[in-house]
This record gives structure tokens, C-alpha cells and sequence, in this order.
């Protein structure tokens, strides 16, 4: 709890001075004395302006510094932005130790930077006021989260965040020699989605300042006449403070819910979250999906990847479905996996109902808007207990497998994804006849309540029968589930490059890279270890909407196959690397009826 220990606002300090000063004058003190004790004043308050010269090196063991009469006073007189130099020297902060991570919600690893060890309650004990006219006391941001005095706990380690910006994540450090790896650049046939902040009333006609979280509505942003940004957002009773992010980094952290975000902005997007964190350690993210969409500033990020061009010149549309329709195009989709509903993978907790062979179910997952298809995700009712295996959620999947299979190519779907704990959509390739490396690339999976970030992995089975794994490269920070996005994947020999809303992000290039043909999935599945399982805030339906599915391939064009330095594959084992998603191919002795094979 925040002390509220303060100056009496309405106690003029002048008033007091020129009132001890008659009092000085009529007792025969002069003035002498009265200028004696004003100096003394100032020194204590000028004390904590220089604590920041006599701190020790980052990283080194807290250090016991004596207490600053003034800075001490900054926390009793109630300044609820604290910078480090200042709780060190009010006796209330250690400095900083290695920082921790947030506990998520899920196995994954957050996107975000390291979380701080803040959360100790300040001591209680009673602190004499002694009024102090502080003219101005200047708040030290620190680089890392402050750490408050205190029993520190031990959360587990965090993933640093990878930069947002296009990255090329090349497995194999030889590139292929003579490979026909087309010019990366964007799709015409798709623009960009911006992104649409939630509106307010209270917004000018002619330019939006005033911006509220998509996914908390009670999170605000305004951008002030000064290119500031001041957020506010609701108190969480439980917590001792706030760790404020903005793209996925740690900026400051507060004791008050609002925060006056100054810096130098550029004309773009910026994504915030809070993270609230109790007298215990215990972390939690109580606000997100707040995008504030920064303009007038006349400055232009020279680091923001830029969308590609010309890449699909080449191309020819050889499979689309628009899904402008009323009903599922079975002609085109599948309504289940190849090995059937009856085997469950990744401990997962949806059943996918098969329409296509079995449409008095009693439960359609797929519906139509006459722009795009959502695959609906609900809880099981009790009558369909039964027919769903036992699973506790009904769900939808839709395979090109037996109308379109392709090697080498682009593909690409607009989609909007669901919000809420346990929902796992996904967009991807598999391979088709399971017979060679049995590859499967993710085009984009999703963890529900991880709404910034989307996820882009290769996966194969080697001769041992290993599942080996890319790292699962994240792409943030984007509020994923405010709006439509694209997702694509140029596919050549040795080489995949991950795209999303037409920009470059990800490359992996290997030996190994898929060179099968393959199929494209959609599906939503709901729990399993990667996004556990859904919560009492998870809402249901959950909606996973599709405006198009569109694959591409170069006609007339031969692709050699590419020439490595290096024929063998860099890519590990699953496990040995920093983080890969699960594989979606059931175990081999699993597969009921064989593996389909050439």
C-alpha cells in the first residue's frame, strides 16, 4: 500500500519562513541564525540530486547507502515515479540484480524483455515529516527494472525478445549456391493491414489523440500537445506497482495507475502493455491491445522493415478460395485430419468436427458472413459429450490435402485471430506422403493470450526418427487479434521466407528445407502444453476468421536444387535449441492406418 504521508499543500511555505523570521527578529536571534537553517535545508535537498555519483557499478551486490532526508521524502510525500538513484537513496531500493521474468499464463516464452524484481512491500516504518520545499527533483529512468528492498524471489528465467524488425535466421551458415531463390519483396493482390486503433468521443475531427486497449477497454492512451503519450489504466488491488512496456520492452515502473510516456517518437504504431506485480513477486499482466497511432511528428523510423515489392511478378494463382460463399467448399477442403478424430496430439482439448463426413454432428464449426469463414470454437454441450470423444471443446480444421498439393510456391491468408487463454490457431504446410523427411512448415501459429506475437517454425524428422526443430522465430509487436492480418510463406529449394502483412521477417535456410510436396491446414485447437488450457476469461465462440486462403507458384520456371557448402542440416533436435513449437504429426506408431506413401 502506498503511504500518503505529504506536505500540507495548503500550508504556504513562504508564509511559514517570513512567520519564523518575525519571531527570530523579536527573540533577539537576528537573522543570522534563520539563514543558518535555511542553508542547512538546502543542503539536504540538494543531497539527493548527487546520490548518483557515489552509486557502484551496474550488476554489482546491493550496496546499504544512508538514507537522503530528501529523497526519503519523495516517497512519503506521495511522487509515485520513483527512479533508481532516488530509491537508493531514500534507503528504499537496492540497486539493480539480474532481472526476471514475468509468470506467464502459458509455457511459452514471453516476448518481452526481462521482467524486474520489484515487488516488495517499502518498510512501514514511521518516518517524522519534516516539510521540505523541494523546487525540483528530477526522476532517473533506469535501464533496467528498479529493485525494490525486499525479499527478492526467484521467478524463472525469461527469453530476451528478438527485435521486430526483418531478421534473417539462416540454420545453415553456408548459403546454397545457384539456388533459384526468387527477389523477396509484396504482394500486390494484398495490402497491408493497418492497424485500427479502438476510437474515442472525446477524439478531434481532423487527427485521433485518444486511443483505448482493443482487448482492455478501460486502458487509454492520449497523445498530449507535447508528442507525450499519458496512459491510464485500472488499479489491480492485489499489486504493490506497475512495470510499463512499450513494444515489448520494459520502460519504467510506477506506483500509481498513469504513466507519462515522453519520448522521441516517429510516425507509427506503438503497442503498450502493463504488467501489475505484488508484494510477493507475483507477476501478471492486467492490461493490453492498446496501439496508439503516433503521426504529426514528421519523422519516419529508419529501422521499420518496408513492405516488398514485385514479389508475386512471377507467379501465377494456381489455388484460392475467397469464402464469399454461404457454406464450406468441400471440393476444396477437407474436414479432418488424415489420421482421424479419434487420436488427440499435444494433449490438446478440442474435437474437430468432420462435416464433410459427417454433417448431422449436431455442431457445424464453420460459418459464413459473405466475406470471409470463421471457424467457431465453443465449449462441448453435454449431449455431444459423447460423439466429441470425451473432449471438452468443439472445434474446426480444413485441409487442402485431396484437392491441392503443390512443391515450391507462395501461400498466403488473411485472418483475424481469437483472443483468449487456450486458443491455438494456426496456418501451415504439411507434408503429403509422410515417406522421406516428413517436413511441415508453420506459417503462422498463435497463442491466445499472447495477442503481440505470432510464431514461424520448420520442423522435420531426420533418419533416426528424431523430430528436429527450427526456433520458433516470434514476430511483434502486433495487436493480432484487433485486426485482419496476412501471413505468407515463399517456399524455394533450401530456403522459406516468412512474411507478414507483405514484409519479410523471417528466412531459414538448410539442406533439409522441405523439397515434398505438400498441403495447406487451418485449423483451431484449443489447450494442449504450449497454451494451456482456458480459463474462466477465455470467451466463447472463439473466432478464427479467414477472408482468403491463396497459393502461388512460378509456371514455366525451372528451380534447381540448391548446392550446399555444407550438405548436412544445423537444424537441432527439438529441445536443444531455445525455443520450437510442438510438431502437429501424431507419432509414427500412433498413425491408425500407415502413412499415405508415394
Amino acid at each position: 500500500m502506498i503511504r500518503s504521508h505529504r506536505v500540507d499543500k495548503n500550508r504556504p511555505p513562504m508564509l511559514f519562513a517570513l512567520s519564523l523570521v518575525a519571531v527570530l527578529v523579536g527573540c533577539g536571534e537576528g537573522t543570522d541564525a534563520l539563514n543558518s537553517d535555511l542553508q542547512d535545508s538546502d543542503l539536504q535537498a540538494s543531497s539527493a540530486l548527487e546520490v548518483g555519483a557515489a552509486l557502484p557499478e551496474l550488476g554489482a551486490p546491493p550496496t546499504q547507502i544512508s538514507p537522503s532526508i530528501s529523497a526519503a521524502q519523495l516517497l512519503n510525500d506521495n511522487t509515485l515515479t520513483v527512479g533508481l538513484a532516488q530509491a537508493v537513496a531514500a534507503g528504499e531500493a537496492a540497486l539493480p540484480v539480474e532481472a526476471v521474468n514475468t509468470v506467464s499464463s502459458t509455457d511459452a516464452p514471453a516476448p518481452s524483455s526481462p521482467s524486474p524484481s520489484l515487488g516488495a512491500a517499502l518498510p512501514e516504518e514511521t518516518v517524522e515529516e519534516t516539510p521540505v520545499e523541494v523546487v525540483s527533483t528530477p526522476v532517473v529512468t533506469p535501464s533496467a527494472p528498479v529493485a525494490v528492498a525486499g525479499p527478492v524471489a526467484a521467478p524463472a528465467a525469461p527469453v530476451t525478445p528478438q527485435p521486430s524488425v526483418t531478421e534473417a535466421t539462416t540454420v545453415n551458415s553456408e548459403p546454397p549456391v545457384a539456388a533459384a531463390v526468387p527477389e523477396v519483396p509484396a504482394v500486390e493482390a494484398t495490402p497491408i493491414t493497418p492497424i485500427t486503433p479502438v476510437t474515442s468521443t472525446e477524439d478531434t475531427a481532423d487527427v485521433q489523440t485518444r486511443f483505448t486497449g482493443s482487448t482492455s477497454p478501460t486502458f487509454s492512451g492520449e497523445i498530449q500537445d507535447d508528442g507525450s503519450v499519458l496512459l491510464t489504466w485500472d488499479v489491480d488491488p492485489t499489486a504493490r506497482g506497475y512495470n510499463v512496456y512499450r513494444d515489448a520492452e520494459y520502460i519504467q515502473t510506477v506506483f500509481d495507475t498513469t504513466y507519462v510516456d515522453d519520448f522521441d517518437a516517429f510516425d507509427r504504431n506503438y503497442y503498450y502493455e502493463i504488467q501489475a506485480f505484488t508484494p510477493d513477486e507475483i507477476y501478471s499482466t492486467i492490461a493490453t491491445g492498446l496501439t496508439v497511432a503516433m503521426t504529426g511528428t514528421g519523422r519516419i523510423d529508419p529501422n521499420d522493415p518496408l513492405p516488398a515489392v514485385g514479389l508475386l511478378d512471377d507467379y501465377e494463382l494456381v489455388f484460392s478460395d475467397e469464402f464469399n460463399g454461404t457454406s464450406l467448399d468441400i471440393s476444396k477442403w477437407n474436414t479432418a485430419y488424415l489420421w482421424g478424430d479419434d487420436l488427440v496430439i499435444n494433449s490438446e482439448l478440442q474435437h474437430y468436427v468432420d462435416i464433410a463426413n459427417d454433417p448431422t454432428f449436431g455442431f457445424n464449426p464453420f460459418t459464413f458472413d459473405g466475406e470471409a469463414l470463421t471457424i467457431n470454437t465453443i465449449e462441448t454441450p453435454p449431449e455431444l459429450l459423447e460423439k466429441a470423444n470425451g473432449q471438452a471443446y468443439l472445434s474446426g480444421v480444413i485441409t487442402s490435402y485431396d484437392a491441392f498439393q503443390f512443391t515450391y510456391g507462395y501461400v498466403e491468408a488473411r485472418v483475424q485471430v481469437p483472443f483468449g487463454k487456450g486458443y491455438w490457431p494456426a496456418f501451415w504446410l504439411l507434408n503429403a506422403f509422410y515417406d522421406q523427411d516428413k517436413p511441415e512448415i508453420d506459417i503462422m501459429e498463435f497463442i491466445g493470450d499472447n495477442q503481440d506475437t505470432a510464431y514461424h517454425t520448420f520442423h522435420y524428422y531426420d533418419e533416426a526418427g528424431n523430430l528436429r526443430s527450427t526456433k520458433s522465430e516470434p514476430t511483434f509487436p502486433i495487436d493480432y487479434p484487433a485486426n485482419f492480418h496476412t501471413f505468407g510463406a515463399e517456399w524455394s529449394p533450401g530456403t522459406v521466407t516468412f512474411y507478414v502483412d507483405g514484409i519479410a521477417r523471417h528466412t531459414i535456410t538448410d539442406p533439409k528445407m522441405s523439397q515434398e510436396q505438400m498441403y495447406i491446414i487451418a485449423n483451431t485447437a484449443v489447450g494442449g502444453w504450449w497454451p494451456g488450457d482456458p480459463d474462466e476469461n477465455t470467451k466463447f465462440p472463439g473466432e478464427y476468421k479467414i477472408d482468403y486462403i491463396r497459393a502461388y507458384q512460378r509456371v514455366g520456371v525451372q528451380l534447381d536444387p540448391p548446392q550446399f557448402a555444407n550438405p548436412n542440416s544445423e537444424v537441432p533436435v527439438r529441445g536443444d535449441q531455445d525455443f520450437a513449437t510442438p510438431g502437429h504429426l501424431p507419432p509414427f506408431e500412433l498413425f491408425p492406418e500407415g502413412y499415405p506413401e508415394l
